[in-house]
């Protein structure tokens, strides 16, 4: 059962911290991108995301782990809602069959982002706890998530510059 303080306090502090942070990335992201090119997913994207959530967390008193889920889960809401309408570059065809198609490609985006903030979070708040300075953790997580992005947008790459599925 929720205790009125979660319902109330904790909660809105955490998704008011999430939000914030998924806007701000969101508007960061696409000026750094359309600026930078594709490089920009690798190497600043997760530095704007892990400053943001980690940074609006502590500025609302919202645990920072909780807000990196919901900064995820939000994350998928969007890849989830808004992946329908992108162009796919390995979409499946009539005459090959190839590819997971649409659908499958979004829903393992979205569950990718959804644990991959979890973990990064964790990762976050394990380093803070263990040597006591936030600025370390969130270095930590940004390294975690420079390597994660560089290995999905080389398979990415990949998969768009071949022939076969």
């Amino acid at each position: 059962m929720l205790t009125a303080e979660f319902s109330g306090g904790i909660a809105g502090r955490v998704l008011l911290a999430a939000v914030s942070a998924a806007g701000l990335s969101y508007a960061c992201n696409r000026l750094s991108r359309s600026r930078a090119g594709g490089g920009a997913v690798v190497f600043v994207a997760p530095g704007l995301e892990e400053s943001f959530k980690t940074g609006a967390a502590l500025l609302v008193g919202a645990p920072v782990l909780l807000t990196h889920v919901v900064f995820g889960g939000l994350e998928a809401l969007y890849d989830l809602g808004l992946g329908a309408g992108r162009a796919q570059p390995h979409a499946p065809t009539a005459a090959t069959g190839a590819g997971p198609g649409p659908t499958g490609r979004h829903a393992g985006a979205a569950v990718a982002g959804l644990v991959g903030h979890a973990l990064f979070g964790a990762l976050t708040v394990a380093v803070a706890a263990a040597w006591g300075w936030w600025p370390l953790g969130v270095g930590v997580a940004y390294l975690a998530h420079v390597a994660w992005n560089a290995l999905v947008m080389g398979r990415a790459s990949r998969r768009v510059g071949s022939d076969g599925p």
